[in-house]
């Protein structure tokens, strides 16, 4: 269940950031959609390390009994 969650939220995000660039303007090319993708990964990376970042100092100054 919690595969077919993330693969949905992440296939949504995506198609709705190449429905953004196509709405502001941008050209339909291949160039345009390896931007968007791979910013989209990028994002996704770097939420991966600061959630994981914070989930350890929440641990550490409240611990697991809060």
């Amino acid at each position: 269940m919690q595969g077919l969650g993330s693969a949905a939220t992440y296939i949504g995000a995506l198609l709705y950031m190449m429905k953004c660039a196509r709405e502001s303007g941008l050209p339909e090319t291949e160039q345009t959609h390896g931007m968007v993708s791979s910013l989209w990964v990028v994002a996704d990376c770097v939420g991966g390390v600061v959630g994981s970042a914070a989930g350890g100092v929440a641990f550490d100054t409240i611990g697991f009994e809060w």
